[in-house]
């Protein structure tokens, strides 16, 4: 018996090792190639040292509490992509790890908890998020501790708990602020547990309505520093309307395309149905051993219903407050404190399967379909990349520009950036290296910030009179423009109509695109030339 219990003890931690493994490999495999707008950002706020950081972070409506961590680590990785991305690679690593422990917790089921494992590991989402120098990945793995320790605290209100469970939801929330989401889901689901418990007379939670509101009392503590910075980003809620649509409130169906929901929760209750289906009708002709505590224990629904609750409430509470025009939350990155629980919902229903055949069929289904609807293959074939998603190689055009140009010698930048729209002439230097950011982090250009002009979006090519004295002078200006080909040629247009009326008639246009960032190289005519 100690010999089986050894032989698959080591048999499991290899297949998890093999699976972490994987999930590493796939973060850290694009840890090189250029960052994007986003990272960009990131890149800024750190670049400077600690003190710039608070105000920097705040600028793109952020806390600094991310962007400590980054500090932290490229202290000793470098100023870099890897250096950049090495907290999220590592996040998503772990959190590859952490989804099989809890799952194995919660149903004493490793085949589920590999599956959530390895869910979590090949998700196309979860892989972009995991190579991102963005906050997203930290908000899963700190989303699950938080999930989890709640979980627990509601079933065993020890001092310990209630302390993890304040201080993870705290960290949680300064992570990112829409990850507060998750707070929703907690008490609904605290909700529901007291109400089925009284209804069939089982005993209620010990986790008691006082001291549930005294923790959150004290989560809301916490989050008084930021009350003055969310009203900021409140005034600023109709930007994001740019890329996250208003949608029609009855059009709910809608919530489902936000995660795989029918990768993840369709399909596994849909093969769960079957199986259970296929037991009863086929009941006589079953081999296999009694029902032992373990099988009760993986058919308990309190779990299930807080994975529900995990994804359904955030979920359902964007949605409304996205139709009724309040602010537009209804956005995946918005959402990603929400995302492992569906793979969460996977994997319990192959832990409810009865009969090991059948936990196979699901989790090779659910995985497969995963994979194949990742595109990370057909990707990997295409270019040797896994996510193709990032196509802005702002490295090799700034590198270009700083090769090609001369330190005196004019450069306009369009970032892409939305709040460039109403800083691009803003007095505050603050706002205009904002603004310019993409070209003061690791990729930065030999001119001074006098030589370097941002520019809106629309209107495009904008020239301010001093921009216009210095393109004069020198008979030469360069455009490192965001966007892709069609939108460069239409910058391209109308930058020569818009320097022609301020005096200044292009000679030559020279046009070099690096994937999304196209570097232009004018050069005017000058007085006094034949």
């Amino acid at each position: 018996m100690p010999t089986t219990f050894l032989s698959h003890g080591i048999v499991r931690g290899g297949l998890l090792a093999a699976v972490v493994g994987l999930a590493f490999w796939l973060r850290a495999v694009q840890s090189s190639e250029s960052l994007w707008l986003d990272e960009l950002h990131t890149a800024w706020v750190v670049a400077d040292g600690v003190q710039p950081l608070v105000p920097r972070a705040a600028l793109g409506n952020h806390s600094p509490a991310y962007f400590g961590i980054v500090w932290a680590v490229i202290q000793g990785a470098g100023l870099n992509e890897l250096g950049l991305r090495l907290p999220s690679i590592l996040a998503g690593t772990i959190l590859a790890a952490g989804v099989c422990l809890v799952v194995v917790r919660w149903t004493h089921c490793w085949t589920a908890g590999l599956l959530a494992s390895l869910l979590v590991a090949v998700d196309r989402h979860c892989v972009f998020y995991g190579q991102e120098a963005r906050t997203y990945a930290l908000v899963q793995l700190v989303g699950l501790l938080h999930v989890f320790t709640f979980g627990c605290l509601v079933q065993r209100p020890r001092p310990a708990l209630r302390v993890a469970w304040i201080a993870s939801g705290a960290l949680l929330f300064y992570l990112h602020y829409t990850a507060a989401l998750v707070f929703a889901a907690e008490f609904v689901y605290y909700l529901l547990l007291r109400c089925l418990r009284t209804s069939s007379g089982a005993d209620a939670p010990a986790y008691r309505w006082a001291q549930l509101a005294v923790d959150m009392a004290c989560l809301g503590l916490c989050f008084l520093p930021a009350l003055p910075h969310l009203r900021e980003i409140a005034q600023q809620r109709q930007d994001w309307g740019t890329f996250v649509p208003i949608r029609a409130w009855w059009r709910i169906w809608e919530i489902a395309y936000v995660f795989p929901l029918h990768v993840y929760v369709c399909l596994p209750l849909g093969v769960l149905a079957a199986a259970w289906l296929w037991r009863r009708v086929f009941r006589r002709r079953s081999r296999g051993p009694a029902p032992s505590a373990r099988d009760g224990e993986t058919h308990d629904l309190r779990w299930f219903l807080l994975v529900l609750c995990w994804f359904v409430i955030p979920l359902a509470i964007a949605w409304v407050i996205t139709s009724q025009g309040i602010a537009p939350l209804f956005f995946r990155r918005y959402l990603m404190v929400a995302a492992i629980a569906p793979m969460l919902a996977a994997a319990f229903c192959c832990a409810a399967c009865p009969s090991a055949v059948w936990r196979g069929v699901l989790a090779v289904t659910v995985v497969g379909l995963s994979i194949y609807r990742g595109g990370m293959i057909a990707q990997w074939q295409h270019d040797g990349r896994v996510v193709g998603d990032r196509n802005q190689n702002w490295q090799a055009a700034v590198q270009y520009v700083r090769t090609e140009s001369r330190a005196d010698v004019p450069v306009f930048v369009r970032s892409g950036l939305i709040e460039a729209e109403r800083w691009y002439a803003s007095p505050d230097p603050l706002h205009r290296a904002y603004c310019l950011l993409p070209v003061l982090g690791p990729y930065r250009l030999a001119q001074s910030p006098d030589n370097l002009f941002p520019l809106p979006i629309r209107p495009p090519a904008v020239l301010s009179a001093d921009a216009r004295r210095r393109v004069a002078a020198q008979g030469e200006a360069w455009c490192v423009i965001q966007g892709n080909a069609r939108s460069a040629a239409r910058f391209e247009q109308e930058l020569g109509a818009v320097w022609r009326r301020a005096g200044l008639a292009p000679e030559s246009v020279r046009r070099v695109s690096f994937d999304h960032v196209t570097v232009l190289h004018v050069t005017v005519f000058r007085r006094g030339r034949d």
